[in-house]
């Protein structure tokens, strides 16, 4: 895990502003005098330090960063391209085979990326994974797999929240279905009634380092007026049973340098599987591994795709537990937030109220918040303080406006 011999040529694909490769006072973790780096952008963001290249692309499509890196490839060769967006994992990992460039390939991001193809990779390495079928095997799966709960129907390859329903029985899991243009993009999962939790994971050399979080609620039912929020839990049964399973995760998907965003069901019985990702968490994860480990996954993560170790440069740790917790607007119109009698956080990150929102997406809202606590319980007291008191109000409310 060491980068290229003196001057490389390196690539990143970032529409998220500079987080990922930019520190908070505008500096590059890509050594610029060991690296020619370009960043491919949607729109130039502010303070791009020097002599880091960018090239804006405008819309973020999978033909339009293929066509970027195919560009920058025909003026010398790429060393390293990386990526912290879910969505164009698998663009990126095709570039790389295209041009032979380092770095985890299609096969190895499929398995990432395809929630079917997760399933059966548990179910190859026998890791206890939630009771799922392809949306074209429906019939075999009913027959043999009753939920009292329910059943979860989602896209194979989104992100998140997206595109996932919830549906109440057999029945109406056969109508939705059957609605579907392609059944066999989608898996239909049993609805566990068990807390879920997300492990954030930095792998170097095979070896991980992780924090184990539960959701305040279920991801699907945040939105609007309901927040999405997640705390960091120090349960020994619960960290044990997550310990086993990510050795396990990491031997089965046989990752040496990455970082993870895993979920699992907090079963008595043993954590279940639900699914994992090769990117940092979104919302406040990175900012409370950062806190509670000392090192900024969205950083790590793009270090990895360059070959440096990210280990060197962590910090000692600020608490022992962490949170966070993201709020949305009710609106979708212009909409400014309200928090100046709140002064618990560690972060806070507030939309502008010309921003664009994304709705519907868990982990982007219009406000997020990250706290700090030596217990679990203070961290908590924080996140229902700041969901119970954080107003978002449209824009025409007079006696609100932009706060700082």
């Amino acid at each position: 895990m060491t980068s290229p011999p003196g001057w490389g040529r390196g690539v990143v694909v970032d529409r998220s502003g500079g987080r990922p490769w930019m520190t908070a006072a505008g500096d590059s973790i890509i050594p610029l005098d060991e690296w020619d780096l370009t960043i491919v952008v949607d729109e130039r963001p502010a303070n791009v330090p020097d002599p880091v290249n960018v090239l804006e692309i405008g819309d973020f499509t999978a033909e339009s960063i293929r066509s970027a890196i195919r560009q920058l490839a025909a003026a010398g060769p790429i060393d390293r391209v990386s990526t912290t967006s879910e969505h164009f994992l698998e663009v990126v990992a095709a570039a790389r085979e295209e041009h032979g460039i380092e770095g985890n390939g299609v096969q190895y991001t499929a398995r990432l990326r395809d929630k079917w193809l997760m399933k059966q990779t548990a179910v190859d390495h026998r890791i206890r994974t939630v009771a799922g079928t392809r949306g074209d095997q429906l019939e075999p799966f009913l027959s043999q797999v009753p939920s009292p709960e329910g059943y979860v129907l989602k896209p194979r390859d989104e992100s998140g929240a997206v595109g996932v329903h919830m549906v109440p029985d057999a029945a109406a899991l056969q109508r939705v279905v059957g609605d579907l243009a392609h059944p066999s993009d989608y898996i239909v999962e049993a609805r566990s009634p068990h807390p879920l939790v997300h492990v954030d994971v930095l792998v170097c050399d095979g070896h991980p380092s992780y924090q184990v979080s539960q959701y305040e609620r279920p991801c699907h039912v945040s939105g609007g007026s309901v927040p999405l929020s997640s705390y960091t839990v120090d349960d020994p049964a619960l960290l044990a049973d997550v310990d086993s399973a990510l050795h396990q995760i990491v031997h089965a998907w046989h990752v040496d340098n990455d970082v993870l965003h895993i979920e699992f069901f907090a079963d008595p019985a043993g954590v279940v599987l639900l699914e994992l990702a090769g990117r940092p968490g979104a919302a406040g994860v990175s900012q409370v591994f950062a806190d509670t480990r000392g090192l900024d996954l969205l950083h790590a993560k793009t270090r990895l795709d360059f070959g440096i170790d990210p280990t060197p440069f962590a910090t000692t740790p600020a608490a022992r537990h962490g949170g966070w917790t993201v709020i949305y607007a009710p609106t979708t119109a212009p909409a400014v937030v309200d928090d100046h009698a709140l002064h618990g956080h560690a972060t806070r990150a507030v939309l502008d109220v010309t921003a664009r929102r994304v709705n519907g997406v868990a982990g982007v809202g219009i406000a997020t918040y990250t706290f700090r606590g030596g217990t679990v319980t203070a961290v908590r007291e924080l996140i229902h303080t700041y969901e119970s008191q954080v107003q978002v109000r449209p824009l025409k409310h007079p006696e609100i406006g932009p706060t700082s």
